[in-house]
């Protein structure tokens, strides 16, 4: 478990953005996401943290998620000019993202613009709509999230101010296309910036690239965003007026008195990341003096005073946390099978200029099709929230 007070610093940065008006995005059953962009999405592919925040918040509709990012990569697709010419870069891109056949699509582009001059920016911003023309022609609904921002205590570079200025002003071009085209936006820059800065933290491995924190944080950003559901993080009992208040959780077989109290209770959402290790709160009022435990199913995870759940006693559904864990495993091997059959290593041997030597081979690659499929379905089930059994007994 991370440390409580690392995840109230997650929650304090994201907080100014829940209270902006987010330009909401649902999935339908059956959607495809795809991510594309640099290396903000290739680099995801190690921790798997956003797909899982993003799976879970219907887990009732089905959907599927691939992931063609690319470090170095632009709009132009120039990071895949090593596969041969024709297809150009950008024609090799098109074809990846045309057979994915997203209905929705995450570009996340612009690291490359901290290095960029004038006539860099307005290449960028020429290719950025093309791109989300190809992308709405699919059709796709279309996500532009701006670069993060490079952490001065972890860089190589004595000073990543003036990179910093450049990706700033890469995210307000990215956002003003954005708001210009009415497309959901994610200003990744101005969400993760105040955690960029903390000297006792580090929220990426060299200055540019997140590490899991920070993937936790940019979940955190992209769900409050894009107003995506949230779990249920506070449920309320008064036994006098036999109620139950837990937003949008489902909670049945309510027994309330004042020695014992007892429910079930299914999460709207699987908390996933941070939100599995930030602590829930139960409050009940109407309880005898005296000592209870709660229990989930059969296991004990509180034990507080009659006073003290009256004022709200933190627990944590460890259950659900080991599900969330496998349902990132799950993910992360979802993403290597596919990572290895869109981008073999020995791609220009089995489908590029030298297929002739090899090109037999290729064959195999179609043979990860149904491992996918089944790591996909596994997904399927275990974004699914439980419902368990709270008790609150008197010890």
């Amino acid at each position: 478990m991370r440390p409580l007070v690392f995840i109230c610093l997650i929650l304090l940065t994201v907080t100014p953005l829940a209270g902006a008006q987010p330009i909401a995005i649902e999935f339908e059953h059956g959607d495809r996401v795809l991510f594309l962009g640099d290396g903000l999405f290739e680099v995801a592919l190690d921790y798997g943290v956003i797909e899982s925040m993003l799976a879970t918040r219907w887990p009732d509709r089905h959907v599927t998620f691939r992931n063609i990012g690319w470090s170095g990569d632009t709009v132009y697709g120039e990071a895949r000019d090593h596969f041969t010419n024709p297809p150009t870069p950008y024609q090799h891109l098109m074809t990846q993202i045309k057979t994915a056949k997203p209905t929705v699509a995450f570009a996340g582009y612009g690291s490359g613009l901290a290095f960029a001059d004038d006539a860099g920016f307005a290449a960028f911003e020429t290719g950025l709509e093309a791109l989300i023309d190809t992308l709405l022609a699919l059709p796709a609904r279309v996500v532009l999230l701006a670069p993060p921002p490079h952490e001065p205590e972890r860089s190589p570079v004595p000073d990543v101010a003036a990179y910093n200025a450049n990706l700033r002003r890469a995210a307000d071009l990215i956002g003003a296309v954005a708001a210009r085209r009415e497309l959901a936006f994610v200003d990744l820059f101005a969400g993760l910036s105040d955690a960029a800065i903390q000297p006792d933290r580090a929220i990426t491995s060299n200055g540019i690239h997140l590490d899991d924190a920070g993937y936790q944080l940019a979940a955190d950003v992209i769900a409050a965003s894009l107003g995506l559901p949230r779990p249920v993080e506070t449920i309320s009992i008064d036994i006098s007026e036999q109620r139950l208040d837990a937003g949008f959780g489902e909670a049945t077989s309510l027994a309330l008195s004042p020695e014992t109290v007892r429910f079930e209770f299914q999460q709207p959402t699987l908390p996933v990341g941070a939100e599995a290790d930030k602590p829930a709160t139960l409050v009940v009022q109407g309880l005898r003096r005296g000592r209870y435990a709660l229990y989930i199913d059969d296991m004990k995870v509180a034990s507080a005073s009659a006073e003290a759940w009256r004022a709200g006693v933190a627990f944590q559904n460890e259950s659900e946390a080991r599900q969330a864990q496998r349902l990132q495993t799950s993910i992360l091997a979802m993403n290597d099978l596919f990572f290895q059959q869109y981008r073999p290593q020995n791609e220009t041997y089995l489908t590029g200029f030298r297929q002739y030597e090899q090109g037999q081979n290729a064959r195999e690659l179609d043979l990860l099709t149904p491992l996918i499929g089944e790591l996909d379905n596994e997904i399927g089930r275990l974004r699914v929230p439980r419902r368990y059994t709270y008790r609150l007994v008197a010890e």
